[in-house]
């Protein structure tokens, strides 16, 4: 009898490692099938950022793509400084907000600054002295509600 209760708790013990391992098994699997997703999810956004950026680039390239570029990111400056007076009780004003020739100029100066990073120092220096634009001045006045 004694030989049998051996036999026994030596097959539950069997049975318990086979189980163990087996959860064990699954739940690898399981971290390592949500990593190939994360990874292939990233792989994705990165290939769909990258062809987003190729089409723009062909884009502006055509004719009036650069203009085109430029009324998008005046359209997002204007945007965000929207954005910026509904979240914020901080406030941003241009010294001459009906100028909408001084906002363009603004804009026009942070796309040429992105646009001369890509070109040699040399380059961007003899531009820098051929294109330079008063940028608009701001002030920036702080409110505090109580």
């Amino acid at each position: 009898e004694s030989e049998g209760v051996k036999i026994a708790l030596k097959n539950e013990s069997e049975g318990n490692l086979i189980r163990v391992t087996n959860e064990s098994e699954a739940n690898k699997l399981e971290i390592l099938r949500e990593a190939e997703g994360l990874a292939e999810s990233i792989r994705i956004k990165a290939d769909a950022q990258a062809e987003g950026i190729r089409v723009v680039a062909a884009a502006m390239q055509q004719t009036g793509g650069i203009e085109a570029a430029r009324l998008a990111l005046a359209k997002d400056y204007v945007a965000m400084y929207g954005e910026m007076g509904q979240q914020s009780n901080t406030m941003i004003f241009n010294d001459r907000p009906a100028d909408v020739s001084a906002l363009m100029t603004q804009v026009v100066t942070a796309l040429n600054a992105a646009n001369k990073l890509d070109q040699p120092p040399q380059q961007q220096l003899q531009q820098h002295n051929l294109l330079e634009a008063e940028p608009a001045t701001t002030t920036t006045t702080s409110t505090t509600t109580i």
